[in-house]
């Protein structure tokens, strides 16, 4: 229960112990390192807290894509840049969002990770993007217009780079979701 000058405080600490790196920036990100992790990871399991963390995280990840969810397709890409070193955060988010079959923030994620990646260098239409690109599209069915609309849509668009079959079906999918301007606007 630290507050937010608590918390840096705890970092600083942890940095002068040279638990934890200090990114350079105006926003400087903290990473540990690798035997911290680890250590830290064992902790979380003696104290049979993991799982809080991972939703805790995956929560805070799907807030994340969701401030930007609604008008991620017409963000410029320098407007995506500050959501680049969140990359990884966003795969494992969506990754556990998948597993626990929470369609609503898995689409919010993965348009999250679709935006991000060719920024963050890895282009979309990657082989693990189409993965699980194929992987969310049978869960959608049960969201709101809109948010399946933009899902599919996202979903067309990863696989457009990747096979053109595939996309023209993803597609169709898109248009079963009638009266949404979002798979309108974005046909070719």
């Amino acid at each position: 229960t630290l507050d937010e000058w608590g918390v840096l405080d705890a970092l600083s600490g942890l940095a002068d112990k040279s638990w934890v790196q200090v990114g350079k920036g105006d926003a400087p990100r903290y990473h540990l390192l690798e035997s911290a992790r680890l250590y830290a990871l064992e902790q979380l399991a003696q104290a049979d807290e993991t799982d809080a963390v991972r939703v805790r995280h995956c929560e805070a990840m799907d807030a994340l894509a969701g401030q930007h969810f609604g008008q991620h397709w017409s963000l410029p890409p320098e407007a995506l840049a500050a959501l680049v070193p969140e990359w990884d955060n966003f795969v494992a988010a969506f990754d556990r969002s998948l597993r626990a079959r929470q369609a609503d923030a898995a689409a919010r994620l993965f348009a999250a990770v679709l935006r991000t990646s060719t920024i963050a260098g890895r282009p979309p239409g990657s082989r693990e993007l189409v993965i699980r690109a194929n992987a969310l599209a049978p869960m959608l069915s049960g969201l709101p217009a809109t948010p399946q609309a933009h899902a599919l849509a996202a979903i067309a668009i990863d696989l457009a780079l990747a096979d053109i079959r595939e996309a023209d079906a993803a597609y169709r999918n898109a248009d079963v979701v009638r009266g949404v301007d979002a798979v309108r606007d974005l046909r070719p």
